[in-house]
């Protein structure tokens, strides 16, 4: 007897609809599920996915409860719209921890050193886990470095491009993996219990599509998280998880390492208070430019002696002999191992010393710059050979390298997004290009309800519309960096747009463009998400039919 027949007993004008006491056999499971069993089951899955996947760096020093929660709701809330955004954050800063470790060992195994380093460490590093108290520093009553904030920040973050000078330099502290883990107010616990669940969604659907029976647009949107939420997990697994306080390192290196990372960074500029305002500079790393930038200057005398040049600055060459007239770094005699880049003043006019400086800015902030991008940049100005040759180390007739850039070193406070403070591991094309391919897949996913019936033909039309918009642009992107990496022209206009160098009317049309683009965009995700709710209102009757067998499984 199933549960159907015990309810037609019961039903009104039957006979048997009082005898409730009456025993019977076994029963089976109703072959079925309801609406709200199933809005449940997707809601409980999405939070889990989504709370359990976020990874926040550390706090800064003065933000509480409140302001970390706010922190948190919201990227949860770009979780639950752009889920690919988050996985290609975790994706970035699991490249950049592998960089990390790999350049940490390789110093420590040349220095012969015994320095315990692992994925953990790497993440904890980047993640702000490392810091100093620029007030106790020799006992000092203030802090010995200006601060970009309004209220004076008594502590700054090494990245993870600072922790790995400190390792080069043999100043890292050996801390155990476990210390970090302790600091880490998660056991792993709910990461084994939000697999186990989002699990339990992919084996639904699998059996829902092997009986032929519907899989509902809430289902599919819920897939969508799951996918990246798993791939969140596998590379955030090593990532510490609610850690509040820092490592502080102390010594008597503090003060001068620090004054040299500051130097080096984007906040030198930004407590300067010399950062440009204009609004055609788009990225921070074009409007910041760091007191290091400030020790280049042209020699423009060839008669200048070399004893007088020496005795006002260090600059050093990649090839031949000393150029008459260059630019060089004035630099102390103990940091001999920066080369500067050298111009030739007799063959570098006052006209195209600015584009000069451009060009080997652009070099310092891409040093990655493809090949297609140098040779443009060689037909631009042909005095600025070191753009173009350099880096591959070819015979230069001008000395070439700008080996002595800014990086960002230390910062004011930890930044969950991925920036300049990270390790590059890889290629900047593969960094867009990955961000474009997980939106496409994201958008498959949705492709794939393309003859789920809705409750109208509108819904229909739009949904299939929608996910086929997401995968469209994410594939136009994706072309247009290889576009970029292939031709040098595109890497130089979208470069000069970003610069603030490229003419109003180009910038507008160009700006343009991507608004035009990026706004259906964010409709149809916002679409594919308010409509997989939306289609709960009227389903196929199939929709409420399941496998028989899924029903005796336990599960949430």
């Amino acid at each position: 007897m199933d549960i159907v027949e015990i309810l037609q007993q019961l039903e009104p004008g039957n006979n048997n609809n009082n005898n409730t006491q009456a025993l019977v056999g076994f029963v089976s499971e109703p072959a079925g599920r309801g609406t709200l069993s199933l809005l449940l089951s997707c809601l409980f899955t999405l939070a889990l996915c989504v709370w359990s996947s976020v990874h926040l760096d550390l706090p800064e020093p003065d933000e509480g409860t409140i302001r970390y929660t706010w922190r948190y709701l919201k990227w949860s809330l770009l979780a639950v719209l752009g889920p690919e955004l988050v996985v290609w954050a975790a994706w970035r800063q699991y490249i950049s921890a592998r960089s990390l470790m790999s350049k940490i060992r390789a110093a420590q195994a040349q220095a012969q050193a015994q320095l315990t380093w692992s994925m953990t460490h790497s993440f904890y590093a980047g993640m702000g886990g490392f810091a100093i108290d620029i007030m106790d520093v020799n006992g000092a009553d203030s802090p010995f470095l200006p601060s970009p904030s309004p209220s004076p920040n008594r502590r700054l973050y090494f990245t993870a491009r600072g922790v790995q000078l400190l390792a080069e330099c043999g100043l890292l502290p050996d801390i155990p993996a476990e210390e970090i883990k302790d600091k880490s107010k998660t056991d792993g616990g709910e990461k084994d219990l939000c697999c186990l669940q989002a699990g339990w969604m992919l084996v639904q659907v699998a059996s829902r599509l092997a009986a032929g029976l519907p899989v509902t647009p809430l289902e599919i949107n819920t897939i969508g998280h799951v996918v990246c939420a798993l791939a969140i997990f596998v590379l955030w697994w090593h990532k510490p998880r609610w850690v509040r306080e820092p490592t502080r390192l102390h010594g008597e290196w503090t003060r001068c390492m620090c004054a040299f990372m500051y130097m080096c960074s984007q906040m030198s500029d930004e407590t300067a208070g010399t950062a440009t305002a204009t609004g055609d500079i788009i990225l921070r790393g074009f409007r910041e430019r760091p007191e290091i930038l400030s020790l280049v200057y042209y020699r423009d005398n060839p008669g200048e002696s070399q004893s007088q040049s020496q005795s006002q600055s260090q600059s050093y060459e990649s090839g031949g002999g000393r150029s008459e007239g260059a630019a060089g770094f004035r630099l102390g005699a103990s940091m001999r191992r920066a080369r500067a880049l050298q111009v030739d003043s007799r063959t570098t006019t006052r006209s195209n010393k600015s584009e000069s400086a451009y060009l080997a800015e652009a070099l310092c902030i891409y040093p990655e710059m493809p090949q297609s991008a140098r040779a443009r940049a060689k037909a631009r100005t042909r005095t600025v050979t070191a753009v173009t040759a350099a880096a591959q180390g070819s015979p230069v007739t001008l000395a070439g390298e700008f080996r002595f850039r800014p990086q960002e070193l230390i910062q004011d406070r930890p930044r969950d997004w991925p920036g300049d403070h990270l390790v590059h591991g890889v290629p900047g094309i593969y960094m867009g290009t990955t961000l474009w391919i997980m939106s496409m897949v994201f958008g498959a996913v949705h492709v794939a309800g393309w003859h789920d019936q809705f409750p109208s033909e509108f819904e229909a039309g739009m949904w299939r519309a929608s996910s086929l918009y997401v995968v469209f642009a994410g594939l136009v992107w994706a072309s247009i960096n290889l576009l970029a990496h292939l031709s040098g022209a595109v890497w130089w206009l979208w470069y000069d747009i970003l610069a603030g160098r490229a003419s109003r009317g180009r910038r507008i049309a160009i700006l343009s463009l991507c608004a035009v683009g990026g706004l259906p965009y964010v409709v149809a995700r916002l679409f594919l998400v308010a409509e997989a709710f939306a289609s709960l209102r009227a389903l196929p009757v199939g929709a409420f039919l399941c496998p028989s067998w899924l029903l005796t499984v336990p599960h949430l």
